[in-house]
C-alpha cells in the first residue's frame, strides 16, 4: 500500500523527465541547426565558367532568386530590385542563385551547382534538401573556389532574397 509521500513523488518523477526530454530536444534542435546539411558541394562546367567571368571584375554580386516562372521578367525584376536595394553599380557583374528543395526527407547529400544562362542572366541553380542549408553551401562553396571573402562594404544579406557581395581581391 502507497502513503501519502510517494504519491507526491510520482507526479514530481514525471514532470522531472519530461522536462529533461525536452531540455535535450531543444539543445539537439539547437545544434543540428547549426549543421551544414551538404556532404559536398561540385560545380559543372557552366557554374565554373560563370564565377571565373564574374570574378574577373573583382566582385561577386550574388542575387537569391526565389524560382517561380523562370522568366525574362523575373529576372529584370529581381535583377532591378537588388541593384537598386544594394547600390549594385552597373559595370559590376550579377549572378542570380537559385535553391530548389530536392527531397526534403533526406537529412544531407552531395550537391551539384548548375551554371546557366537565361535571357542574357546568370544563374547558378542547385536542388537541397534545405533552402538555407543550400544558400549557405553555396557561399561558402563560391568562397573557396574563388579563394575570395566577403566584400568590405556592407551588403544587405539579413534574407534569402537579398544580395550578397564576394570580394575576389582585385
Amino acid at each position: 500500500m502507497r502513503n501519502a509521500t510517494d504519491s507526491h513523488r510520482c507526479p514530481f518523477r514525471a514532470y522531472l523527465f519530461i522536462a529533461a526530454i525536452l531540455i535535450v530536444s531543444l539543445v539537439s534542435r539547437v545544434g543540428r541547426s547549426y549543421e551544414l546539411r551538404a556532404t559536398g558541394v561540385t560545380f559543372d562546367e557552366a557554374a565554373a565558367r560563370v564565377l571565373r567571368a564574374a570574378a574577373a571584375a573583382g566582385v561577386v554580386n550574388i542575387i537569391a532568386n526565389e524560382p517561380d516562372e523562370r522568366d525574362q521578367q523575373e529576372y529584370l525584376d529581381k535583377w532591378q530590385e537588388e541593384r537598386e536595394a544594394n547600390r549594385i553599380p552597373d559595370d559590376q557583374p550579377t549572378v542570380f542563385r537559385e535553391v530548389s528543395v530536392a527531397d526534403a526527407s533526406e537529412f544531407e547529400s552531395g550537391l551539384e551547382i548548375r551554371g546557366e544562362d537565361r535571357f542574357g542572366h546568370q544563374v547558378l541553380t542547385v536542388g537541397s534538401t534545405a533552402v538555407a542549408n543550400g544558400i549557405a553551401a553555396i557561399c561558402l562553396a563560391v568562397r573557396d573556389q574563388l579563394a575570395c571573402g566577403p566584400a568590405p562594404t556592407p551588403a544587405r544579406i539579413a534574407s534569402p532574397s537579398s544580395a550578397g557581395r564576394v570580394n575576389c581581391g582585385q
